[in-house]
């Protein structure tokens, strides 16, 4: 299923011509940063993988965005396999519905940080699953809680609203019984400061441009319009 989805996007990304918004971002991908005005970097990087195999074509600028929504959608099927035991047909269910949802289905051909911040979004989500389903004492815990902080880390990269993911894993700690059991563990902790190490570089490019970015997202806070 999920690869019916990919010729359909990779068809759509290779012959719908680039918006505006596309052919920014691929501006930025040509003079790579550790942060940009208007979003975290995170689809300069994937538009400048793309470019680097396809150069700077429709195809290349969107081809790693592509592959993005793909996977994720790979996902959303995996931990409905793994939540329902395995139930026979739920997983391609599951892809279908998510692929078909407005945002992957409107946006799953083009390169916007929607698709990057989708991707690890939704990989956090799958590698929170693996890490509260694993026995707190073992390495494989310790691997799966790291995992989960440096994906959250990877999604601020991408867009601000990212931060969501960690306060809703944050209020399933707090509110179950199961996850108040590992906040007496160090794996949440860990998952934590994992999940600050991909974000340095970028709040290093804010203090150094008098925290540009930061402003610009956080002036979204208290606009007067809608």
């Amino acid at each position: 299923m999920s690869l019916s989805f990919l010729a359909v996007h990779l068809a759509i990304a290779a012959w719908v011509p680039l918006f505006d918004d596309e052919a920014y971002y691929a501006l930025w991908a040509r003079d790579l940063a550790l942060g940009y005005y208007d979003h975290p970097p995170m689809i300069a990087y994937m538009i400048r993988m793309g470019t680097h195999l396809f150069g700077e074509t429709a195809l290349g600028i969107r081809l790693l965005s592509v592959l993005g929504f793909v996977a994720s959608g790979y996902l959303v099927g995996d931990m409905a396999r793994r939540m329902s035991g395995g139930a026979a047909g739920l997983p391609v269910l599951a892809t279908t519905l998510y692929n078909l949802s407005l945002l992957v289905f409107a946006l799953g051909s083009f390169a916007t940080p929607d698709a990057p911040s989708t991707l690890f979004w939704v990989a956090a989500l799958w590698a929170a699953l693996r890490s509260t389903n694993t026995p707190p004492d073992t390495r494989s815990a310790t691997l799966w809680w790291v995992c989960t902080g440096l994906i959250i880390g990877f999604g601020g990269l991408s867009k601000f609203t990212n931060a969501f993911v960690a306060f809703g894993l944050l209020a399933y700690l707090i509110a179950t019984p199961k996850g108040r059991a590992y906040l007496l563990t160090r794996l949440p902790y860990m998952a934590m400061a994992a999940a600050i190490l991909p974000l340095l570089p970028y709040l290093f490019w804010n203090l150094q441009n008098d925290w540009l970015g930061l402003e610009r997202q956080g002036a979204r806070l208290v606009a007067s319009g809608f």
